[in-house]
């Protein structure tokens, strides 16, 4: 369907719509209120129209944008058609006509976007960068996953259409949904952004396509400035390996998940020491979530307080700038391992684990 909108002419947006079926407002007479559009009259004549709420408004509190396919109508449209309930505007890459105009904004001149974003709050495919950068891919993927999907089946499907103009454009491979370049690690380092996420067993545990529920990516202060990351033992391969399975070699540590009186899932040493958290404010949708993860009871009044559930630790990469590493909470079942989350460590408690260099296969 990328195609489709990139080729298309014109392409219109039903932004007042529940559902497909829900028609276009003013196509027909008396199918919209037009009494939300303030008038200026002058000898029983309009002349002025306006509306009280902008046009980002109109995207902000349309269902239009809280499905995970339409994401990618706007992201490869050039010119937009757009109805709402109370009037119908066209927005192109530079600028939007409306059927009136804003109220803080009294002028007929077209609106131009100064952010080149429009009221989609991003870039659309013609506006990325000639060069990748993987904060474009991140926010692009946060915005996306912000979206509902009734087939959780189709996470990848959706979002396809973005992977493959980033591909044609920086030359850049994806595996369920995550780069394959230099940025790989970075990518496995994403978080759920709410308590309630649960396993899309389709699609491999590593990437976000294998939850339901948002992505944030916490980190980003640590490496979207003009610090790098450091890899110093982590390699993966691809190759030779069962669908949506990763060989990863790095270096491994044992810990435990243990609840704590507060009933959030806290990280300790395989002797029962605490392992306090760089950041923990950053992982407290994660940690939440490590009850279903494990397949442990929700009902933390009945749950096995205090007995801790074994977990594997993966160093991915160092902060360069700061002592303190990212490694990834695994959970092994039958050889293999399955990602429960990632966490900020500083390098003196990273080391206090002893970790020694292993060879996992994670799905």
């Amino acid at each position: 369907m990328h195609r489709v909108y990139n080729n298309a002419l014109l392409t219109i947006f039903a932004l007042s719509s529940e559902n497909a079926d829900g028609g276009l407002p003013g196509v027909t007479r008396e199918s919209r209120n037009l009494s939300s559009q303030s008038s200026l009259f002058l000898d029983n004549e309009e002349i002025l129209s306006f509306m009280p709420r902008r046009l980002k408004d109109h995207f902000m509190d349309a269902r239009w944008s809280t499905r995970g396919w339409t994401m990618q109508e706007a992201y490869f449209s050039t010119r937009r058609l757009c109805f709402t309930e109370d009037e119908a505007f066209f927005w192109c890459e530079q600028s939007a006509f409306c059927e009136t105009i804003e109220d803080d904004a009294l002028s007929w001149e077209p609106r131009v976007w100064a952010d080149e974003s429009g009221p989609f709050n991003l870039p659309t495919a013609r506006q990325m960068p000639a060069a990748w950068r993987f904060s474009d891919y991140a926010s692009l993927v946060i915005s996306y996953r912000s979206r509902l999907l009734t087939f959780q089946n189709d996470a990848l499907a959706a979002f396809e259409g973005i992977m493959s103009t980033m591909e044609e454009l920086y030359s850049v491979k994806f595996s369920y949904g995550l780069p394959t370049n230099a940025d790989f690690w970075l990518a496995m380092l994403w978080q759920h952004s709410d308590q309630f996420s649960s396993r899309i067993t389709k699609f491999p545990s590593w990437s976000w396509a294998g939850w339901s529920g948002g992505v944030l990516f916490p980190w980003r202060h640590d490496f979207w400035a003009d610090f790098s990351p450091i890899f110093p033992e982590t390699r993966f391969d691809l190759v030779d390996l069962p669908e949506g399975h990763l060989s990863v070699s790095s270096a491994v540590a044992s810990v435990l998940l243990t609840q704590g009186q507060s009933h959030r899932w806290q990280l300790q040493t395989v002797n029962g020491e605490p392992i306090p958290l760089v950041d923990e404010h950053s992982y407290r949708n994660s940690m939440c979530a490590f009850d279903r993860l494990l397949g442990i009871s929700c009902d933390f009044g009945k749950s096995e307080k205090n007995v801790g559930r074994r977990a594997e630790a993966m160093l991915v990469t160092n902060v360069a700038y700061h002592p303190s590493v990212y490694v990834m909470l695994l959970k092994i079942e039958g050889g293999v391992a399955y990602r429960l989350g990632s966490l900020k460590l500083t390098t003196q408690e990273w080391e206090r684990l002893r970790p020694v260099k292993k060879t996992l296969i994670i799905g």
